[in-house]
């Protein structure tokens, strides 16, 4: 048994498993949660939720988030379709009335949870060959 092998995975087993578990909440907001409430014009959050509706009108998109948020973008379609898990950055706009707006792209969140996954499945790997006795 390799002690330093197999603490050295260990903790990068942890660290792994606390970005699964906790990056999004402490990152970002979800979708349903998002509120108008405590933003002013011009603030920038980062979101992440499932594209529950698509509505196009010409270059202008309409995107339902979680089934609550409605989220305006303005240049061109989105490669996303309904059913996709995203994260994006959204910035709080003003001209009739106040919406939110997508700053960006979306980009589907499954990319970095799987760096995450990796991270934990290095960290399990690290670990099993730390306590093997060679």
């Amino acid at each position: 048994m390799n002690k330093i092998l197999l603490s050295v995975g260990v903790v990068i087993l942890v660290l792994g498993l606390i970005l699964v578990v906790a990056f999004w909440p402490l990152t970002a907001v979800r979708g349903r949660d998002l509120t108008t409430e405590g933003y002013e014009v011009g603030d920038k959050v980062t979101i992440y939720g499932t594209i529950t509706r698509i509505t196009q009108f010409g270059d202008l998109e309409l995107i339902q988030i979680d089934g609550e948020l409605e989220i305006v973008k303005t240049d061109g379609n989105t490669s996303m379709e309904e059913g996709d898990v995203i994260y994006g950055e959204l910035r709080y706009s003003q001209t009739l009335v106040r919406y939110w707006r997508i700053e960006g792209e979306l980009k589907p969140k499954m990319h970095i949870d799987l760096i995450f996954y990796a991270i934990t499945g290095v960290g399990v790997a690290v670990s099993a060959a730390g306590a093997v006795k060679v």
